[in-house]
């Protein structure tokens, strides 16, 4: 229907897994849209499928399938500003000395989908942002990366998208597409 309210699908916060022992998300199938109330306010509605942050490390990310959908018309009942499919972040004060570059986590041959139902509203398939120290230790490969704005968003949204690697990925553009940009860097 259209009474869709979603903040986020899948949060993830100081998750502490060991080499050993990492914790696994896998085989999700997660579809969350943009409603009133969702997040922040009604006029900053930010929607997240997966959103990764304060120190995460130790985790295995695989085999899901994350959509992330942005409607701005404020006539439905489901209306905001962006949405991400993932939103990844790790800053200095998030985690200790010992796992600071060296998250070890490992996100890979997942489907991330973020798109929208009319002009106006961002959407990333994939955000980092606010990687403020160096995450050397993400592993990013094999994913399917699809939108109708952004699709992999560095430092874009709140800064800092250090040591990020992303390889092997596939990334794609839906149809119809708004205001395209296959990498955001930076403040825009």
């Amino acid at each position: 229907g259209t009474a869709h309210e979603g903040g986020r699908g899948i949060l993830l916060e100081r998750i502490q897994g060991s080499a050993a022992n990492p914790v696994l998300i896998y085989n999700n199938n997660i579809n969350v849209h943009e409603g009133p109330n969702a997040e922040y306010s009604e006029t900053n509605a930010d929607v997240h499928g997966l959103r990764i942050r304060y120190g995460c490390h130790d985790m295995r990310i695989y085999d899901n399938i994350i959509i992330a959908t942005g409607d701005n018309d404020i006539a439905t009942a489901n209306y905001g500003t962006s949405a991400f499919a993932l939103r990844y972040s790790l800053e200095q004060n998030d985690t200790t000395e010992e796992h600071l570059a060296t998250t070890n986590n490992i996100i890979e041959n997942n489907h991330f989908k973020a798109q929208s139902l009319n002009s106006g509203v961002l959407t990333y398939a994939v955000c980092f942002d606010a990687v403020t120290v160096a995450d050397t230790g993400l592993i990013f490969r094999y994913n399917l990366l699809e939108g109708d704005n952004i699709l992999v968003g560095f430092g874009e949204s709140n800064e800092g998208a250090k040591g990020i690697t992303i390889k092997n990925d596939t990334l794609s553009f839906l149809s119809p597409t708004y205001l395209p940009k296959t990498f955001t860097v930076g403040k825009s």
